[in-house]
């Protein structure tokens, strides 16, 4: 081997690591889940969960299944704004500082009823 073909080599070696280093940066490999039920404990099916991280200005959004379990991975570390809501349900947010090599906490989300105000009034 001649010193054209190493460095040849080499080069596209530390080239190929590079950009495998920046895709990987890219997508991120943090991982949440939860459970979203009603004030009852009820799961509730359906339930929309969206996130927002300002720093990437990245946007998810997933929906629970009927057990209310809901699941988002390949995301980047940072904060980021996570909620929960449903149809006939008060939303709810919370802040999460996600992390990308550890476990995070699992995000349950107890949502209640939106029946018991309507508009400045108590439904009764």
């Amino acid at each position: 081997m001649n010193l054209n073909s190493v460095l040849k080599t080499t080069s596209t070696f530390f080239f190929s690591l590079a950009l495998a280093v920046f895709l990987f940066a890219q997508t991120g490999t943090g991982r949440v889940q939860g459970v979203v039920q009603d004030e009852k404990g009820n799961p509730l099916e359906g339930a929309k969960i969206v996130g927002y991280n300002a720093e990437y200005s990245i946007t998810f959004e997933v929906y629970t299944d009927k057990k209310g379990y809901w699941i988002k991975g390949g995301l980047r570390g940072g904060t980021w704004k996570i909620s929960a809501s449903a149809e006939g349900h008060l939303a709810d947010t919370v802040n999460i500082d996600m992390k990308q090599l550890s476990r995070n906490p699992s995000l349950d989300f107890k949502l209640g009823s939106s029946d018991i105000l309507v508009g400045n009034r108590v439904k009764i």
